[in-house]
């Protein structure tokens, strides 16, 4: 009975510290600057975010990482509505970018290439960048008009 204690206790602590070493988590990749993560509705779909709601976390954003699972995202929160530029510098992922008005309704939808220094501007006021994966929009029938629901009261500063 002791010896299946002492397993059920090592399984406890030992495979989730084995999980974060796997880099299976955004706070596994980031170290000790791990972002929240939310689950948000974009249209009628859910995509679990990491939220960038601080001018560090906003201009590291998605760079250098290797891949974004499927159904992740990176949701950027700004204080104010204004309008927002991207690009791609350091970044390897095809990604496509949503900005959402302080409502959420989501004004613009644009592709951005890896690597690129093209930036990609909103055509107006905006408080909120949704980064996916490049096509996700499209494969779960989000469009312009739709929202975004579930935002995190987050404070951006």
């Amino acid at each position: 009975m002791r010896q299946l204690r002492l397993c059920w206790l090592a399984c406890g602590i030992v495979l989730p510290l084995a999980l974060i070493a796997c880099g299976d988590s955004p706070a596994a990749s980031r170290g000790s600057d791990a972002l929240p993560v939310v689950s948000i509705l974009v249209g009628q779909q859910r995509a679990v975010v990491e939220v960038a709601a601080t001018p560090e976390t906003r201009r590291v954003g998605l760079m250098h990482r290797e891949s974004l699972p499927e159904e992740r995202g990176m949701l950027f929160v700004f204080p104010q509505d204004r309008v927002l530029s991207f690009w791609m510098k350091d970044t390897r992922i095809p990604l496509s970018i949503a900005f959402a008005r302080s409502d959420g309704v989501i004004v613009q939808i644009a592709d951005m290439e890896p690597f690129s220094e093209r930036s990609i501007s909103s055509r107006g006021p905006v408080r909120y960048a949704l980064e996916m994966n490049r096509g996700w929009f499209s494969r779960h029938g989000v469009v312009e008009g739709d929202s975004m629901r579930r935002m995190p009261r987050i404070r951006a500063e």
